[in-house]
């Protein structure tokens, strides 16, 4: 029995995941069943050579006639040494809580983004243009998460379902106030992230597994600092973390202790015109709503 199969057949009794369309179940928020029918198919389907031909899932950037007419601008200083990515210890708070996110996109291609536990065991956090597609709005299939991706503990959690905010995607064109999604895990890991709703700190890290720095096989982190809030959206600089690192989390960060292991944001869609910064969503009550609604494992409900 490989590694693999090993990790995820403790969940077969739990989650026999169905391969189906699911319509809504309520107007706001959207879930849909991850495709895998048992533990042994994921493990057959997602071999080494699948994982490690997958190719990065583009940050889309957001253009400047989608933000707000006015912008607010902080007074963050920024901090000596931030701007440089770094190997993030995986053995360490907050970045043994992340991994890598492995599906098939719209169009049938292995495909990654990043991820982490955040809320409760069971729940994880990520962008929603890795879950569902941002031109067409299609569903991205055949899920799988790798935490600590490329470290000596590496494991696998199967996904179960996958929910998203409606405002996501309204056939037409995303919202990136809404590039938030949480998936439902088959088994729970015991030291999930902490999730803040409301105002972020002004001194950041975030972590994920971005092309341009390790090839997306090992996890980076970079120090940088929030400049500027507009509506429904914050701006990360020095991030200069690109594809790949979609979904990976920013979180609080002090000069004593370092990257703590409370989340403000996620990396979302890189700045217009602005080098090595990176926009999040305002985590917020609507944020807290989809969370609330994936703890419910509502696929599983209908």
């Amino acid at each position: 029995m490989n590694k693999l199969y090993q990790y995820l057949y403790g969940a077969a009794a739990v989650f026999a995941l169905v391969a189906c369309n699911i319509e809504p179940a309520s107007a706001d928020n959207q879930c849909r069943r991850n495709t895998f029918v048992n533990p042994k198919e994921a493990a057959d389907f997602w071999t080494p050579e699948r994982r490690a031909r997958a190719k990065p899932v583009d940050m889309p950037v957001l253009p400047d006639s989608a933000l707000g007419p006015e912008l607010e601008i902080d007074g963050s200083s920024r901090t000596p040494g931030s701007g440089v990515p770094y190997v993030a210890d995986l053995s360490r708070a907050p970045f043994q809580s992340g991994g890598r996110l492995m599906f098939l996109d719209a169009d049938g291609d292995e495909s990654w983004c990043s991820a982490e536990f955040a809320g409760a065991g069971n729940i994880l956090l990520t962008a929603a243009h890795c879950v569902r597609d941002p031109q067409s709005g299609g569903w991205n299939s055949n899920f799988l998460f790798e935490r600590v991706y490329g470290g000596e503990d590496s494991e696998v959690f199967q996904v179960a379902e996958m929910t998203v905010r409606s405002e996501w995607h309204d056939g037409q064109n995303p919202d990136p106030v809404y590039d938030y999604a949480f998936l439902v895990a088959a088994r729970d890991y015991g030291s999930p992230l902490e999730l803040f709703y409301g105002d972020a700190g002004d001194d950041l890290t975030s972590f994920g597994y971005p092309i341009n720095y390790g090839h997306g096989h090992v996890m980076y982190a970079v120090r940088g600092y929030l400049s500027t809030r507009t509506a429904g959206l914050i701006l990360m600089q020095d991030n200069p973390m690109r594809h790949g690192s979609s979904g990976g989390a920013w979180v609080e960060t002090d000069e004593k202790n370092g990257p703590g292991r409370r989340i403000y944001g996620l990396n979302s869609h890189a700045a217009s015109g602005i080098q090595n910064a990176v926009w999040s969503p305002v985590l917020d009550a609507t944020t807290e709503a989809l969370f609330n609604y994936a703890t419910t494992k509502p696929c599983h409900r209908i």
